[in-house]
């Protein structure tokens, strides 16, 4: 007995080139419909087939792109070892300032903050004529 074809369209076929497709535009801040029209596929299709793309598109991308410039690095490529070093060294500065919190981002203490510091620390902070803490 012959197999039975299966009926109505085809299943759509999820391929590396297509996840970096995808990936690539998510980086750049393309809409999901625009996405789906350029792969002429429908949005939900695009949502079922690529939905680790379409929430970590960016991160994918950028893990891409470091480790190219890891490896041009490892080559000597002077550009490519100083684009990684500022990418790092802009990481640790974004680490550090969520580390220190939203409320001393500026390195501004509003008048909360400082009265918070006066009760833990026993004395009040110095106050400069720009109205800035003068002991920051």
């Amino acid at each position: 007995m012959p197999i039975r074809e299966r009926r109505g369209r085809p299943s759509f076929d999820v391929s590396k080139e297509n996840q970096g497709f995808v990936a690539v535009r998510v980086a750049a801040g393309w809409s999901q419909e625009r996405i789906a029209a350029e792969m002429g596929i429908d949005a939900k299709t695009l949502r079922k087939h690529f939905s680790p793309e379409l929430v970590d598109g960016y991160t994918f991308i950028e893990g891409m792109l470091l480790d190219v410039l890891m490896q041009l690095a490892r080559e000597g490529h002077v550009p490519s070892v100083r684009q990684l070093q500022s990418r790092i060294e802009r990481a640790q500065l974004r680490v550090a300032q969520q580390m220190d919190g939203p409320a001393n981002a500026g390195g501004y203490l509003g008048k909360k903050e400082q009265q918070k510091a006066a009760a833990i620390t026993g004395h009040r902070p110095r106050v400069s004529l720009a109205g800035l803490p003068a002991n920051l």
